[in-house]
Formats: structure tokens, sequence, C-alpha cells
């Protein structure tokens, strides 16, 4: 099984959407969080935005989420479901378009590191999500085969992503990322599955 991290393991959407208005704001330029969901947070921080220098502005970005992130939660029922997948034998790695370091502090701040085989960030592909080479790096890393494989991603560019890749495809869309995605939002890209709790999951395998 394969992870995203922000809006799916972690309860970070709030985090990011703040942080992103108060980068865009040191660089002169307003953003609503309407117009962020709608451009997407992934694509903003890899292009950077009207002119905005991509690298000073996710330098910016990253100095502003140090403390948030750290504070974000887990969703609920995420450690448990977790370290069960882990404990029954299933392989596991998390594929973020955040900075591998961050996932990795994360990861290891919530005592859920051990659990995971291979943590991937964006620089360790060419191409991030939505284009699948993020998700088959890890199903190389895991020694395993695309038609055996599960996403759970809360966002488009995760299914997109996924169906691409050949993998099985869960949206995860837990009650709280209703404040930043409309129910049925993504329903256009084909999620195999979509779940509201994430120990749903375990009734997939």
């Amino acid at each position: 099984m394969i992870f995203d991290l922000d809006g799916c393991i972690a309860n970070t959407l709030p985090v990011w959407i703040t942080a992103f208005i108060k980068t865009f704001k040191a660089f002169g330029k307003n953003m609503s969080e309407v117009e962020l969901m709608r451009i997407g947070l992934n694509r903003i921080h890899e292009t950077g935005y009207e002119g905005i220098d991509a690298e000073k502005f996710i330098n910016k970005l990253y100095d502003v989420l140090k403390n948030g992130i750290a504070k974000a939660p887990l969703h609920e029922g995420m450690f448990e479901t977790i370290s069960y997948l882990h404990n029954n034998g299933i392989k596991l790695a998390i594929v973020s378009s955040a900075r591998r370091d961050q996932v990795k502090d994360y990861a290891l701040s919530k005592g859920i590191i051990k659990y995971f085989d291979h943590i991937l960030g964006f620089e360790d592909t060419k191409n991030n999500k939505p284009h699948p080479e993020p998700i088959l790096k890890a199903i190389e890393l895991l020694k395993v085969h695309p038609t055996d494989t599960i996403m759970i991603g809360d966002s488009d560019v995760d299914i997109i992503a996924a169906n691409q890749a050949g993998v099985t495809s869960v949206w995860f869309h837990p009650k709280i990322n209703h404040l930043h995605y409309s129910p049925g939002q993504f329903a256009i890209h084909n999620p195999k599955y979509t779940i509201s709790n994430i120990k749903e999951l375990i009734n997939i395998l």
C-alpha cells in the first residue's frame, strides 16, 4: 500500500493553506483559500506563480511551514490502521509531493516511520503526481506488482497518478477534509474506492 501524507495520513491541509497564504503575501500577492484549492497546492509548490521565483518561494514556504506541520495530528484511526497493515505483512510506502526530509521528520515525530519500508518526496523523481512516476518508483522499491498495489490519497493528483500507474486507487475523503474539498469533487477521476474512515481500508484487502 502506498499512502500520500498531507491531507491523507495527516490533517495538514489547514497548515499548508495558511503557509501558502502567508508566503504569497510575503511576495506581494494576495491569494484566497478558494483560489489555492482550485489550482492545487502541489501544483503551485512545483511551479511558483505568475513570475514569482519558484526556488525562493519554496524555501520561504518551508520556513513558514516548520512549526505548523509538526503540530498537525494524524487523521483519526490512522496510527491503528497503519500499524495493523504492517503487522499483517503489508508492505507500506509514502509518496509525497513535499520534501522528503519534512515527510520523514513528521513520520518520526508521530511514531509511524517504523512501519514504512520507503518514503519518497518530490525530489526523488523527475516527475511528480499526477504523473505516475512516483508511484511506479515506490512499486519498484517495494518489489511488488502494480496489480497488487493500492494507492491511498486525498486529492485528484493521487487518484490520477494511481490510475495511470495501474494500481488500485482509493480516495480518502474524511469529514474534516470537506472543509477544503467538496464531496464528490474528484469522482470524475474514477477512484476505485472512496472511503471516509481510514479503517475502511482494511475491508478493501
